[in-house]
């Protein structure tokens, strides 16, 4: 639905997108070997500046950690 498509109109990630990119990533770390389960941000793989839309085939689920890197 929509909830799972805003576009470029924001780069906000809507609470039902977000719900469902935890779904699809198993509450779990987008990095290989990472086994965080808590402390996860949606981001886009495509940065959102740079042309990214907020679209759930667009983004990810890093820990907190791999963001400071």
């Amino acid at each position: 639905g929509r909830a799972l498509r805003t576009g470029r109109r924001t780069r906000t990630v809507p609470a039902g997108m977000r719900r469902a990119l935890e779904v699809r990533d198993q509450h779990r770390c987008a990095f290989p070997s990472c086994t965080h389960t808590r402390f996860l941000d949606a981001h886009h793989v495509e940065h959102w500046v740079d042309g990214g839309a907020t679209e759930l085939d667009n983004l990810a689920l890093p820990a907190t950690p791999h963001l400071r890197a």
